[in-house]
Parts: C-alpha cells; structure tokens; sequence
C-alpha cells in the first residue's frame, strides 16, 4: 500500500472519533453556559422535581414521608410555615414521624427544591408560592400557618 493511501485510510478512521468528541464537547459547553446570555437555565417546576425525584417516596409514604395530596399527614407540616418545610427539604430533617434526606437525596437547587415542596403541600391544602423566586415567601408561610390553624388569615 502506497504511503498517501495509508495516510488517507488512517486519517478517515480517526474522523468518526474525532466528530463524536466534538459533539459532546459542544453539548457539555451548551448545558453548562445555559443560554447564549450565559445565564444559567432556569428552574425545573414544582412537579416536574416531584415526577423525577419526590415522587419515589411520597407517593407510597417511605420512610415516613406524608403522601402526595394526603391533607391530614400534610396539616401539622403546612401549619409549620413554608420556610420551614423548604429548610427541612433542602438541609435535610430526622423527626419522630420520619426522615428527610437532604434535597431528597437529588441535587437540585434550593429553588427547585422549593417548588416542589410548594407543589406536594399545595396538592394537599396549602398556598404556598410557585414563582421563581423565594423572597415573598415570609409572607405566604405566615398565611398558611393562620389557615392551617383554623383562622381566616390576614
């Protein structure tokens, strides 16, 4: 086999590799830039954190966890205020009723995590915010807490 010959036959077995590296370093640049801004992708939802991740153990009560829509195991925990709720699932909580691993053992952010929380206690009786950011959430938890103990609120 003549030299420019062998030349071309290795440099076209090198070519798929080299295509296939490349793509995959342009689509690991691409989901670590977010969009052409740079800004960073936005927060999943509530429930789409909760089909992917909490729905592994609230749906059948694992490990303690109030199920998804149960308003009675639900109460005690609305009545607490959404800040706490969101601390628990973001750092984590051991009680007597049960246990909450951090992030549920995910690693969403605290926005996302706080969507889900406000999905799942919402589904089961709560108000508690959906927007995408958590500043007003005093607000809302103070509310709830009044709703959930049987008063009108403010």
């Amino acid at each position: 086999m003549k030299r420019s010959s062998l030349r071309r036959l290795l440099a076209v077995r090198r070519l798929p590799a080299l295509l296939v590296g490349i793509t995959i370093a342009a689509a690991a640049s691409a989901a670590s830039a977010g969009d052409a801004s740079g800004s960073k992708p936005a927060p999943l939802a509530g429930q789409a954190v909760y089909e992917a991740l909490c729905y592994g153990c609230h749906r059948d009560g694992l490990g303690g966890a109030p199920k998804f829509g149960d308003a009675k195991a639900w109460q005690p925990r609305i009545a607490q205020g959404y800040d706490v709720l969101v601390g628990h699932a973001v750092k984590g909580f051991a009680g007597k009723s049960g246990t909450m691993p951090p992030r549920g053992g995910g690693s969403y952010s605290d926005e996302e995590v706080a969507r889900a929380v406000a999905y799942m206690a919402n589904h089961a009786g709560a108000s508690f915010p959906q927007s995408s950011t958590l500043a007003n959430r005093s607000q809302h938890g103070a509310h709830d807490r009044s709703i959930a103990a049987g008063s009108p609120g403010p």
